[in-house]
This record gives C-alpha cells, sequence and structure tokens, in this order.
C-alpha cells in the first residue's frame, strides 16, 4: 500500500514494558491483565478502521469500510490501469458478495460477485449495443439459465434468447427469437443448433422438426410448408406439402417422403435436395410409377422427352448459418443470432 487517510485504532498487544496509554487519564498498570499481569503495549498509530481511503502502489484505489487493517464491508475500488470501477461488498480484501462493475467503455454489470469476478446472478448491460443479459455467471461468464435481450427491449415479440448457457455460449436447452420473427425452440451444443429442436420460419410459413447437427437440418426430421390455419398438432398438415425423412446437412438426403398439398406422394431416395435413385411416385389419380429417379427427374417416356415430376415448394433453409451475410442457394436470408452485438470481453 502506498498510503491510507481515514479511521484507525489502536492495536493493544501484552508486554513486560508499556507504552503510553493514548488516554491520558488511563495508564498501563491500569489495564494490567488479571490473567497475565502484564501490561498492555499500545502501539500509537494503530491499524485501519472505520472508513478510510487507501492508495496502492500501481495507481488503484479504495474508498471504503476497512476493519482491523483489512478492507471489509463495502466500498469503490478502482482499477486505474483498466478503466474499471468496482461499488460493492467486499470481504478480507476481496470483492466479494453483491456489487456492481462499470467498465471504460460504458458497460455495466451488477450483481453477484465472489473473488472478483461475476458469479451467481446478475445482469450485464453493453452500452454499445442495448443488449442486456440477466442470469447465471461462473468465473465471469455466462452460465446455467438466463435470458439474453438483443437490443435491451424486454418483449416476448422482441429478439431474444432464453435458456441453458455453458462458457458464454447458448448450451443445453433453449428459445431464441430472431429479428425476423422466426423461432427457433430446442437443444444447443456450445452456440449451434444440435438434437431435436423446432425452428419457425414466420416469414416464409414454414416449419421443421427434428434432428439438428453443427445449426443444420441433420438426422430426422419433417419440414412443412404452412397454410393460413395451420397449426402442428392439428390434421391441417394433411393439406400442407410436407417432407419427413432423413436429411444431411441441411438437405433433404437419404429417404424421404413427399406429401403433396393435392394428394400425390413421393417415397424413396433423395440426394442433395433432389429426387435421385430409386423412388415411388403416386398421383393424386392413383396412379403409380415406380423406378429410377435421376436429378428429380423421370425416366425418358417412350416417344417423348422426360419431364419434371409436379414442381414442388423449393426448401427455404434460413436462420440455421452464424454468418449473417450469408446466403444460401436461391438466395435464402440467413438471420444474425445477435452474438456480435453482445460479445462479452471483459
Amino acid at each position: 500500500m502506498l498510503s491510507y487517510e481515514g479511521d484507525r485504532k489502536a492495536v493493544v498487544t501484552e508486554s513486560e514494558e508499556g507504552d503510553e496509554a493514548p488516554d491520558k487519564d488511563r495508564t498501563p498498570d491500569d489495564d494490567m491483565s488479571e490473567s497475565t499481569g502484564k501490561k498492555p503495549k499500545y502501539k500509537p498509530l494503530g491499524v485501519m478502521h472505520g472508513n478510510g481511503l487507501a492508495r496502492f502502489v500501481g495507481g488503484n484505489t479504495y474508498e471504503g469500510s476497512f476493519s482491523n487493517g483489512m478492507m471489509h464491508g463495502s466500498g469503490r475500488y478502482t482499477f486505474t490501469s483498466s478503466n474499471i470501477v468496482y461499488k460493492g461488498d467486499v470481504a478480507y480484501n476481496v470483492l466479494t458478495g453483491e456489487g456492481s462493475f462499470k467498465w471504460g467503455n460504458g458497460d455495466v454489470y451488477v450483481g453477484a460477485v465472489l473473488n472478483g469476478v461475476r458469479h451467481g446472478f446478475g445482469t450485464f448491460t453493453s452500452n454499445a449495443t442495448g443488449a442486456v443479459y440477466e442470469g447465471g455467471w461462473l468465473n465471469g461468464v455466462r452460465e446455467g439459465k438466463g435470458t439474453l435481450w438483443f437490443t435491451g427491449e424486454k418483449s416476448a415479440t422482441e429478439p431474444h434468447y432464453s435458456g441453458g448457457w455453458k462458457k458464454n455460449q447458448r448450451h443445453g436447452v433453449g428459445k431464441i427469437r430472431y429479428a425476423s420473427g422466426n423461432i427457433y425452440e430446442g437443444e444447443w451444443e456450445l452456440n449451434q443448433k444440435n438434437g431435436e429442436g423446432v425452428m419457425v420460419w414466420e416469414d416464409s410459413n414454414e416449419v421443421y422438426a427434428g434432428q439438428w447437427k453443427n445449426d443444420k437440418q441433420h438426422g430426422e426430421g419433417t419440414h412443412i410448408w404452412k397454410e393460413e390455419d395451420f397449426n402442428m398438432g392439428d390434421t391441417t398438415k394433411q393439406r400442407c406439402n410436407r417432407y419427413e425423412g432423413e436429411w444431411r446437412e441441411g438437405v433433404r438426403h437419404g429417404t424421404g417422403t413427399f406429401f403433396y398439398a393435392n394428394g400425390s406422394q413421393y417415397y424413396g431416395q433423395w440426394k442433395n435436395n433432389v429426387k435421385d435413385g430409386f423412388g415411388c411416385l403416386t398421383f393424386s389419380s392413383g396412379a403409380v410409377w415406380e423406378g429410377i429417379f435421376k436429378n428429380d427427374r423421370m425416366p425418358a417416356k417412350e416417344g417423348r422427352e422426360s419431364e419434371a415430376v409436379e414442381a414442388q415448394i423449393k426448401l427455404n433453409i434460413s436462420d440455421i448459418m452464424k454468418d449473417g451475410n450469408s446466403t444460401m442457394g436461391g438466395g435464402a436470408r440467413i438471420d444474425a443470432a445477435g452474438e456480435d452485438a453482445f460479445a462479452i470481453s471483459h
């Protein structure tokens, strides 16, 4: 410590020889210990005790409560070199309890603190974007359950993520609402959709329910192109174009069935989002054709060129890539998850 200004209290130690007592009306003989018969020795300056201001080598300062020579109680600690200010509880020289941090860029944290870092429940607000996180922290990073409001507006209709966190990333079960109104609810692994989940594209009236891997539809799943009165648990989905089957890296790939709204149906092999391999096509009239498909088409019929199978709605896969500037085939828009707007670097 460089210097201290503030309250002190005298420290008394037992010694054979006592210094002059700080109280002129009281002598060491008056304070003779009954148990040892020794006279108390007074340290004239005493120790820091009460309220005071301490300046440390390096420029840091603490102003607040002291107890028996240690920072203890509540106070304000300023990290001069990093321009960070802490206000709150202090326990035996350690920033611990309830408090707040304010960074030089205007970011603010209010909540539980342990050993000088965010730990427990707390709220972090980004000055640059207005984004707000409320929830659990572990050793300075988001961990456990919490909600991140990307714009700071706390409304169910505003962009936000609510659910599990691990090492500052979305992890476990959670629900995210994008600025477009599109919604994903399901399992996450280190900031990516992994496991079982449901994605609703409100801007294109599409729904996917099934398995995900690395932010893409992968495994078994059902994709539905909704009608106006669609309900996932209703028979209305029978009137919608839908695909049920296997996916690989965001496209139909493997074995699956495409149900057309007009009653036609295709069951068979898919490759990179098109019918490719052995399949069976049942027309709405009841006619059935089975055989080998190539690049979404039936083989040529005698006397005329091959014809494309009845046109189907092109699959629109958006909101599943991390890069907000990315596009997929057909120019499908990709929503950013808002993570860049709330990068915690402290």
